[in-house]
């Protein structure tokens, strides 16, 4: 029977910049629970801690970066397949609009480390408003 990581055994040697691309930002799942900077998912999980702390949370802090860490480990399993494990017997071209798509998103993730200004004035104007 085959397993969810069958499809990406050894992608890095077909498709380098979809494996590299998917490793750092095609994810959002997984990017969510095991992230690192400079991806905006780490800032975004970081300020969430940080008002955890702030308001006296220090568990639900603890929790939430126990769990980083536990989806860290899955997060790293198909890293680990994709990069380290035999390639997978056939593998089909990647279509140009999905490489287009990709190369897009992780463009606006670089951008959000370099600049993050405007995000970050974005999500406290719609945090106000919720209190």
């Amino acid at each position: 029977m085959a397993g969810p990581h069958d499809l990406v055994h050894g992608g890095h040697e077909f498709v380098p910049g979809a494996a590299l691309g998917f490793q750092k930002f095609a994810t959002p799942g997984r990017q969510a629970v095991a992230t690192a900077p400079p991806l905006a998912g780490f800032f975004a999980k970081f300020y969430v801690f940080l008002a955890a702390i702030k308001a006296g949370l220090y568990i639900l802090a603890v929790i939430g970066v126990l769990a980083s860490v536990v989806g860290a480990y899955y997060y790293l399993a198909i890293i680990k397949v994709m990069y380290f494990d035999e390639p997978a017997e056939s593998f089909y071209d990647m279509p140009y609009e999905l490489r287009v798509v990709l190369a897009v998103c992780g463009l606006f993730n670089i951008l959000f480390f370099f600049y993050p200004g405007p995000l970050v004035g974005v999500a406290s104007a719609a945090a106000r408003s919720l209190f």
